[in-house]
């Protein structure tokens, strides 16, 4: 279907003949295959109850209606019937939701991503064919849906319908990846999360000891996050993956009998296996098929306890099955709910007419060859996939979800008008529900189901999670059967609590009670350790032998333990035991023959000395017939000259070695090598040349000549090793026995060129002590003097070239790389050394491809479709020329041209591959080339030569058909050689002197050894070096002696370039960096922009002339870019992608409070104490601290209002001071006026000591202050009060009450009452006194420090207050009884009103104080102690002042008295 059909056309027109023009219709009435019921809230229901989709027309020629999904489902058909049934349950109960009805709409998604979200979206558009554009866009017909029950069709459905606010609660989408509430916020599932399960998998492995396991997955989010899951919970410990395959979700014949294939062959014993039920159900069809019967199945939730796969045929493979299933749930009532179908009684459902044609094999319809159903049939419980009740697991799923939203909605029903969530204390309206009002109920569910479950939903939207474990047995009768052993409880913080009954576990594979094992290798015993298994996983090891005087003491040790002093290891290497001392005396029954067998030789020595002696001048025949004999000439392709020491040579002058003759029937003779190889050609002339140069320099080597052997390799090992062996042997067939074990022929050898051959001849002729000289093999693993004590060579190690490598990827800011090396010791050692160098950069692998030797055509154009499709665009390799010409043949074939290429220094100035067909995918390669050097002479000696001058040369007649494409012998289909020509220098790769490297440490490795020769004529007998002084005999040179001379060699050679090995037999290293530059006519250029000095201290010096680099892929000047993820910017940090290298990563934003404050952070800094991060999260500012400042315009404006208060009160103090002898002032106790008036005047000001930051002094003064002046105030206004009802109460004759109430006495009790305060705030201020505080808050603006004054003492702080109200009520009362005495002289009224005016500013001060944020606290406090205190002031002294000065005639006596 297509997406279209389902949207709602809003526009004017479209319905005109409907409803007029203000009309919107629904194209396509989109659901089908639905089951409908209306309510009040409808809810929605995704399920598969089909399994395969119709096939669209693609090329929508016609419109396709109503098309059919294939192979029913029963189970997922029984889980639309338990949404039914929970919503008719809950529509029964009338308690649950009154007067409020569920209404359901479950549809088909048969499986497929497609009609899910179609299914999806057709429900939350609704129905109706018109709509009134005025209802356009309003609630959606489903506000909420029950599904999906697959993770990749949940993450669409919530992608989509996200943006539509409208939340989704699955019943079977397990993915972790849907508990991201960033990507799916209204995503809700009573399904636990595969992580849960993950790890109760590792759990079960770890507990096992199966450290050797395969995987399978389905191809969708669900198997693959899964198994990354899993792989996440087993990383760190020793489980190894043997392999992981995926299932196609088309199920190709042929990829499933792969697959199994795979899993057959292995020798990992346990296969875990993500997998949903229809996969599993065509993966296992498959595995009975091909009679798969020895593997332990480790199951996830999806198909655990599918009754379709444990059927009878597949239970020989699949018997011992362990498997995590949900917890199992009996749902009362569901079982005759599943039943009560019936095709009569239900003609609304569109799937139960295929559900009974299913169940019954019969047909509803007459005409399709089955027979008919009559309608009558019965289903009954556990008879059908549909009706098992038996395991309700998924179905209980089903049963929690709907309920989850009927408790939402009982929620919302339950919400009061005005205390809603909502804005303004709204609820929602369940008639017109918005989606987003029942996702926020859904997240806060917190229910107990029917069944008596606890459920609700954490911050991500899961359940809690546990599982039950499951393992499938075979009952008596053939039935499998779903047997409950184990129970796996999920905790976030522990990972889980886990639980097995071993005793009831029937084990898979043929095992039974007898746990599997599945290991790569077997844990290796005390005495050995592990040794990992090359290019194997870490499981993969062999179990070597501790070396003697070494241990280990307990299974699996990764290394032996060296004994300590004077102890040994016993025999079996498990024990240190004490060294026996041991030495042979003459005591001893050997010590005695042996002395006794050497006193008879003596003795015999003695009596042939003495008849030598004796017949000293007779003939004795010196040779005779005991000789031996070399068997074979060995060495056909060589160059030879005599000297008095002959140097060996190996050059690889061919690169294709004859295939021996594994039958050993014959012996194979003179058989020749392939594929001339002028390069190497080259070399070997500079060997001959270096050598008769030295000659040539009487001075150098006077009376002394050195000759040379030099032998072609053919570029394999064992060629080169036999060549080496034939040199120091020699050549004589035929010699004395007194020669036999003498000095080797050849004492010292240049050579090899390549790595793999110099470590086999190096530890061969290493048993010989003959020193090696190499001038091309470069791996670093030759360095290791303890292996090749005699290797010595003038090429620098990869070890120097690996660090180039790495600087310049770092430098350039390369972090995403492939990698790829050639299948030998070169390329391996060469590859490793790099990934050192690069460990603890930033750079990561993208891929590591090897260059097979035979270089098949299939896996070199896999190899290079790998670096095609790569995003990394830098290609970093560790090739020899001809495994490099390999590769570029088939890139250029491919024609990859989009990739920066680099070099290593077997082929970065190799000019056969620099040619114009290469140049569109190499160009701007860069390479790290061997120093390059003009070398005096040579180009004229490499030109020289002539088939007709040097018939001694076996290799010259290949060489000149080589380069003139003509032969020099007859019937061989070619033009003859004259003879007459002439090589030209520059012309060919063998006469090439533009580019003398690997040439010019042949040279310089002659060099050294004629150095060191010089260095042996130059000893001194009596001053050498060995035994006793002595000096070398170079005629009969020991190559041990050799080899000492040349540790030590240390000159400069003709080009002026100082040569010296280390302690690890390697030069001086440096490189130059060439760039492959193309001229204008098209030809390649090696350029040199750059220099790479080693150093084994700092690593090494880069420079590099940015400006002369032309780059690769085509960027030209611009440097090409190659990072798995774009660098993060600050304000961000790296969080690495799951199961990705660590170059590969998300930016996500620094929370609040934390920053980056540069590119590429890898983690976010929290900000410092009284710090906050700015909007951006770069920069730490500090924090607003707040506190009511005299700046503030508030603290302004309550400071002004104080001293105006204050004013106000002096001025009144003055006026009664200056009418004191009136009787106004007189008649109210002047003296009691006063003091009233000091204490509103200090009321005024101790609101200032509210102002200001907080002090200790100040916090004790503010409260202090404040407290006393108001007790001081009110027992004045106190005290006048109970004069004026005492005066005016005391009728009776005779009665002298006012004598109680006179100044003493007002004075008095004034003076008592303040003193009470007085004291309280004395016990305050020394026991708990008020003190400067710091509170953090946050509002809009971000964290701020509030500066206030705590109040110490809550206890104390309370009597002050309460204190003050006691006394407050008590005058308000006193003040209410006196209000009706006579007004001219009463102050009642004033009093009372004044104290109705305190008493209210105090009460609502309360909640103001409580509710005030920041230094509006303080503000509060001091509005309410000054609209107090101007109360008190105007309702006490205004009207007095009035009268003084406004109305002074009733300021008189007579007027007071009146009444």
């Amino acid at each position: 279907m297509h997406m279209c059909a389902l949207l709602l056309c809003c526009l004017s027109g479209i319905a005109q003949g409907v409803y007029g023009r203000d009309s919107c219709q629904l194209m396509v009435k989109s659901i089908p295959d639905s089951v409908y019921q209306a309510g009040d809230v409808v809810i929605g229901g995704l399920f598969p109850v089909h399994v395969k989709e119709p096939q669209p027309d693609w090329e929508y020629r016609s419109k396709k209606v109503n098309a059919s999904c294939e192979i029913f489902h029963q189970r997922a058909y029984r889980w639309l019937q338990a949404m039914i049934f929970a919503v008719e349950e809950i529509n029964n109960n009338t308690d649950f939701l009154p007067n409020f009805r569920l209404g359901y709409l479950a549809a088909d998604t048969c499986l497929a991503e497609s009609t899910t979200l179609s299914a999806a979206m057709a429900m939350v558009t609704g129905q109706e064919v018109y709509l009134a554009n005025s209802q356009c866009g309003s609630v959606p017909a489903v506000p909420v849906i029950v599904g999906d029950s697959r993770t990749s069709a949940s993450v669409i459905v919530a992608n989509t319908l996200g943006v539509f606010d409208i939340p989704m609660v699955s019943y079977f989408a397990s993915c972790g990846c849907l508990s991201d509430k960033r990507r799916y916020p209204l995503f809700f599932r009573t399904m636990t999360s595969d992580a849960a399960e993950a790890r109760a998998m590792a759990e079960l492995l770890r507990l096992m000891g199966w450290t050797w396991v395969g995987l399978v997955s389905a191809d969708d989010d669900f198997g693959r996050f899964g198994i990354q899951m899993l792989m996440d919970a087993l990383r760190g410990t020793d489980v190894c993956v043997a392999y992981y395959e995926i299932i196609p979700k088309d199920y190709t014949k042929t990829t499933m009998q792969r697959i199994v294939e795979t899993i057959q062959k292995s020798t990992a014993r346990v296969v875990v296996a993500f997998l949903t039920d229809l996969d599993a159900k065509i993966l296992f069809e498959e595995v009975v098929e091909q009679n798969v019967t020895d593997k332990q199945w480790i199951g996830n939730d999806a198909w655990a306890t599918y009754s379709s796969i444990a059927v009878p045929r597949n239970l020989p493979s699949f018997a011992g099955t362990i498997a995590f299933a949900l917890r199992r749930a009996d749902i009362p009532g569901l079982g005759p709910f599943l039943t009560r179908l019936n095709p009569s009684l239900s003609s609304s459902d569109p799937f139960l007419k295929e559900l009974w044609e299913t169940l019954f094999g019969c047909s509803l319809s007459a005409g399709l060859g089955r027979k008919l159903c009559s309608g009558s049939e019965a289903i009954g419980i556990g008879q059908s996939v549909y009706a098992d009740v038996s395991q309700l697991r998924t179905t209980y799923n089903v049963y929690k979800a709907v309920y989850a939203i009927a408790h939402a909605i009982k929620e919302m029903l339950a919400c009061e008008p005005g205390k809603g969530p909502f804005l303004e204390g709204q609820c929602p309206d369940v008639k017109k529900l918005q989606p987003v009002q029942i996702a926020h109920y859904l997240r806060h569910v917190n229910f107990t189901t029917p069944l008596n479950e606890w459920i609700n939903f954490d911050q991500n939207g899961d359940p809690p999670a546990s599982y039950d474990i499951i393992n499938w047995h075979v009952t008596a009768q053939g039935v499998g059967e779903f047997v409950t052993v184990g129970q796996f409880m999920s905790s976030q913080v522990s990972g889980g609590q886990f639980y097995l009954d071993m005793d009831r576990v029937v084990w898979g594979g043929g095992s039974k009670h007898r746990i599997p094992v599945s290991v790569c290798s077997s844990p290796c015993p005390p005495g050995t350790r592990k040794a990992v298994q090359k290019g194997r996983p870490v499981c993969c090891f062999d179990c070597l032998p501790c070396a003697d005087g070494e241990i280990s003491n307990k299974t699996g040790s990764l290394e032996c333990i060296r004994c300590p002093e004077r102890f040994w290891s016993n025999s079996n290497h498990t024990v240190c035991i004490p060294q026996q001392v041991d030495f042979l005396s003459y005591s001893d029954t050997m010590g005695i023959v042996l002395s006794t067998v050497s006193a008879v030789g003596a003795a015999l020595t003695a009596a042939t000395f003495a008849t030598f002696l004796h017949y000293r001048h007779t003939p004795l025949g010196v040779y005779g017939r005991d000789s031996c004999q070399l068997m074979v000439k060995s060495i056909p392709d060589s160059v030879y000259q005599a000297g008095d020491v002959v140097i060996g040579g190996l050059f690889p002058v061919h690169v294709k070695a004859p295939q021996p003759d594994w039958e050993y029937r014959r012996e194979k003779v003179n058989a020749s090598c392939e594929i001339f190889n002028q390069r190497a050609y080259r070399w070997l002339q500079a060997m001959i040349f270096a050598v008769e140069e030295i000659n040539n320099n009487t001075d150098f080597l006077p009376n002394f000549r050195l000759g040379y052997l030099a032998a072609d390799t053919c570029l394999a090992e064992s060629t080169t090793l036999s060549a080496a062996m034939a040199m120091v042997t020699g050549q004589e067939v035929y010699l004395a026995n007194s020669q036999c074990g003498s000095v080797p022929a050849v004492p010292v050898i240049v050579g090899d060129s390549r790595t793999s051959a110099s470590v086999i001849v190096a530890n061969t002729l290493g048993v010989f002590d003959i020193p090696m000289v190499s001038y091309f093999a470069s791996c670093g693993c030759l360095s290791d003097k303890r292996r090749y004590p005699l290797f010595f060579r003038t090429m620098t190690s990869d070890a120097a070239e690996a660090r180039a490598m790495a600087e310049l990827l770092h430098l350039m800011g390369w972090t995403w790389v492939g990698l790829v090396s050639a299948d030998d010791d070169f390329g391996r050692f060469g590859i490793q050394m790099l990934m050192d160098a690069l460990r603890g950069t930033d750079v990561c692998v993208a891929y590591y491809e090897i260059i097979p030797k035979d270089y098949p055509k299939i896996t070199m154009q896999r190899i290079v479709k790998s670096i095609q499709k790569s995003t990394a665009k830098v290609v970093v390799t560790f090739l020899i020329d001809p495994d490099a010409k390999a590769l570029f043949d088939e890139v250029v074939e491919q024609n990859v041209t989009d990739k920066q290429w680099i070099a290593n220094d077997a082929w970065a100035t190799y000019s056969s591959i620099s040619v114009s067909r290469n140049l569109p995918s190499l160009a701007g390669t860069i390479g790290f080339a061997l120093r390059r050097a003009d070398i005096p002479g040579l180009g004229p000696f490499l030109t020289r030569l002539n088939p007709s001058l040097s018939s001694s040369d076996p290799f010259l007649k290949e060489l000149w058909e080589t380069l003139f494409g003509c032969s020099l012998g007859a019937g061989l289909g070619r033009k003859l050689c004259s003879g007459s020509e002439a090589i030209e220098i520059g012309q060919s790769v063998y006469a090439d002197v533009s580019q003398l490297r690997t040439t010019y440490n042949v040279y310089k490795a002659v060099y050294a050894i004629a150095h060191a020769i010089k260095e042996m004529l130059a000893c001194e007998p009596g001053k050498g070096p060995f035994l006793e002084g002595q000096c070398p005999d170079v005629h009969k040179l020991q190559p041990l002696q050799i080899a000492h001379y040349l540790r030590h060699v240390n000159f400069t050679t003709p080009l002026k370039e100082w040569i010296n090995f280390d302690q690890n037999g390697d030069p001086p290293a440096s490189y130059d960096i060439v760039n492959w530059h193309v001229t204008a006519q098209g030809v390649g250029e090696f350029v040199t922009v750059g220099q790479f000095m080693s150093s084994q201290v700092s690593g090494g010096q880069f420079y590099l002339d940015m400006d002369r680099v032309v780059w690769g892929g085509g960027n030209g000047h611009r440097i090409p870019v190659s990072v798995c993820s774009s660098p993060c910017p600050p304000g961000t940090r790296k969080a690495v992608q799951k199961g990705r290298p660590v170059c590969c990563f998300d930016c996500l934003p620094c929370a609040d409070g934390e920053i980056s404050n540069k590119t590429g952070s890898l983690e976010c800094i929290r900000c410092p104490e009284r710090f906050w991060s700015n909007s951006n999260h770069t920069v730490c500012i500090p924090q607003q601290v707040d506190f009511l400042s005299y700046s503030d315009t508030m603290g302004i404006v309550l400071s002004t209002v104080s001293a105006v208060g204050a004013a106000l009160t002096a001025a009144t103090f003055a006026t009664f001071l200056q009418y004191r002898h009136t009787p106004l002032v007189r008649a109210n106790n002047s003296e009691v006026s006063f003091m009233l008036l000091v204490s509103l005047k200090l009321c005024f000001l101790c609101a200032l000591a509210f102002i200001g930051q907080p002090a200790a002094w100040s916090c004790m003064l503010r409260h202090s202050l404040f407290g006393i002046s108001f007790v001081l105030c009110i027992s004045c206004l106190l005290s006048r009060t109970v004069v004026v009802l005492v005066a005016f109460r005391s009728t009776l004759p005779g009665e002298n009450l006012m004598r109680y109430v006179g100044p003493a006495q007002q004075r008095l009790g004034i003076s008592i009452c303040t003193l009470v305060q007085v004291l309280i705030c004395a016990l305050w201020l020394s026991l708990a006194p008020p003190q400067p505080a710091e509170r953090d808050t946050v509002d809009s603006w971000g964290p701020k420090i509030i500066l206030e004054c705590s109040t110490g003492s809550v206890v104390g702080f309370s009597l002050v207050l309460g204190y003050i109200g006691l006394l407050a009520c008590l005058c308000l009362l006193l003040a209410f009884l006196a209000r009706k005495l006579p007004d001219n002289f009463n102050e009642a009224k004033l009093i009372t009103f004044s104290m109705l005016i305190f008493c209210a500013v105090w009460v609502a001060f309360v909640p103001a104080y409580i509710s005030s944020p920041g230094k509006y606290t303080v503000a509060v406090e001091i509005f309410a102690i000054l609209a107090s205190s101007y109360g008190l002031l105007f309702c006490i002294f205004a009207p007095k002042c009035f009268i003084i000065f406004l109305r002074p005639e009733k300021n008189t006596k007579k007027h007071l008295m009146a009444r």
